[in-house]
């Protein structure tokens, strides 16, 4: 029960027991990248190696947790995406590039403590989420209903079941403790 506030003011309660309060509110995302400034999108484009390919990994190394907000993707033709997290064993990176995330504030320096590439060699994980496009598309954007939390050391994976199809897109992600 709150008698007093930390201004010695009594915090008013209605009839219904709830707590009547004057508040501003911001979505994590936007307090993760105004106040902490801690966050990214970090774009792909990726012709798979193979079949049943990891084409995107991220890795964290922050201490905080690294929460995914959803990715776009877009594909040259039909293609099938499967989404794993806590993928074991030891990545290599095959012939894909070194990804950087691109911090979202303007104003901040802080960069992503990940390890980020496109075509990795990776075991698989668990997957959860499965994705289809069914033709050459443009870009679609996938937010995840419940945000996908990434604890440190642990790995966020895409990828395709065909793997002959060039496939571009951007992750969103930000850190929060």
């Amino acid at each position: 029960m709150i008698i007093t506030g930390p201004d010695c003011k009594p915090a008013n309660v209605n009839e219904q027991g709830h707590l009547e309060t004057e508040a501003i509110t911001h979505s994590a995302e936007h307090y993760a990248n105004h106040v902490p400034q801690k966050a990214y999108q970090v774009p792909f484009a990726v012709n798979p190696d193979a079949a049943g390919d990891c084409f995107f990994y991220i890795k964290n190394s922050d201490t905080q947790a690294l929460t995914i907000e959803g990715f776009s993707y877009a594909s040259s033709a039909a293609e099938e995406i499967y989404v794993e997290i806590a993928n074991a064993g030891t990545a290599i990176r095959t012939s894909g590039e070194v990804l950087t995330p691109a911090n979202l504030n303007a104003g901040s320096g802080h960069q992503a403590d990940v390890t980020c590439w496109s075509n990795t060699g990776l075991e698989t994980g668990r997957e959860v989420e499965r994705l289809w496009i069914v033709a050459a598309a443009d870009k679609t954007y996938h937010n995840f209903e419940c945000d996908v939390i990434i604890p440190e050391n642990q790995v966020f994976t895409l990828w395709c079941v065909g793997g002959d199809t060039n496939i571009r897109g951007t992750v969103v992600f930000y850190f929060h403790a």
